[in-house]
């Protein structure tokens, strides 16, 4: 977090991060998520200005991104991070501003049948299609209006959901943090016999130290955020595999830095911020007797 309350998508002082919206409402969930729970939670202090920081960039009514771009997903996750923030009791002045600001870009998101704007300059990458990763927006907008008592946000949840495409052949060259996003959509509306079906699918994809790769076919580096979130996967899963989660436990802790945060991958020194959030989360249900509680 910088001075304004901006979050980064990483550190790596030889390698700067960007003031990442979406980070941020990961962040924030994650705190209100660990503050529910009775944990050592972030200061209010510091939760506050992020929150404030977040809801005045939603407040401007174009929804949030990255690179010059803002993208429906993103808008959804910075929604559902203020909201449960806000939910915790973080006073966030500008929160009505933010909320109709959010709720009005993600319906010119639909009305326009477009999940980023402008259009992306690769049309074949993943973060800027109509791809069942998708449903976590659902899952998590959903969410947001329950905590807002917003009709117009559970209305939109429901226009979303009926857009989305369903999940194309398991053949396909899939990206596993991409998949990830699908199968835990799929956990926040409950499809509880999905994630069972795909958590043999990932342990298939695990490596032998225990990372995630970053691609389902092909071969490539692991990746925390897949690795984290493929034991959350498994946590909420019936067919949980403690083998598997243990060797994904291990992996991160070797990706772990002196400061805490996790590198993105072999070779990186950029600590990313939903990763670390994403794997705390992880370490904790992995942990816990209790079902999963929460998704961030």
């Amino acid at each position: 977090m910088d001075a304004s309350g901006a979050v980064a998508s990483w550190v790596n002082p030889r390698h700067p991060g960007f003031p990442y919206p979406e980070a941020a409402g990961i962040w924030l969930a994650w705190a209100a998520w660990r503050a529910k729970r009775g944990d050592a939670a972030p200061a209010r202090a510091q939760v506050a200005r992020i929150a404030d920081h977040l809801a005045l960039d939603l407040a401007e009514g174009g929804g949030v991104g990255k690179s010059d771009r803002t993208y429906l997903f993103d808008t959804c996750v910075a929604l559902h991070g203020l909201a449960q923030s806000m939910a915790t009791g973080t006073p966030v002045p500008a929160a009505s501003r933010a909320t109709r600001g959010a709720l009005h870009a993600i319906e010119i998101f639909l009305e326009r049948d477009a999940p980023v704007a402008p259009p992306p300059g690769d049309p074949d990458r993943w973060s800027g299609a109509w791809g069942p990763f998708q449903h976590r927006a659902v899952g998590l907008l959903a969410a947001a209006g329950l905590l807002l008592d917003s009709p117009r946000a559970t209305t939109l949840a429901a226009r979303l959901r009926m857009r989305v495409e369903p999940a194309g052949p398991a053949t396909v060259r899939r990206y596993v943090h991409e998949w990830c996003y699908a199968l835990e959509g799929a956990a926040l509306a409950g499809d509880v016999a999905t994630v069972a079906d795909a958590a043999t699918g990932l342990i298939a994809l695990q490596r032998e130290d225990g990372g995630m790769p970053s691609w389902t076919r092909g071969e490539c580096p692991a990746r925390a955020d897949a690795t984290a979130q493929a034991i959350r996967l498994w946590c909420a899963s019936p067919r949980s595999d403690r083998d598997a989660i243990a060797r994904g436990l291990g992996w991160l802790a070797g990706r772990q830095a002196g400061s805490g945060g996790l590198r993105y991958e072999e070779g990186s020194d950029d600590l990313t911020t939903w990763a670390a959030c994403f794997a705390d989360q992880a370490t904790a249900w992995a942990q816990s007797e209790s079902p999963p509680d929460g998704w961030i």
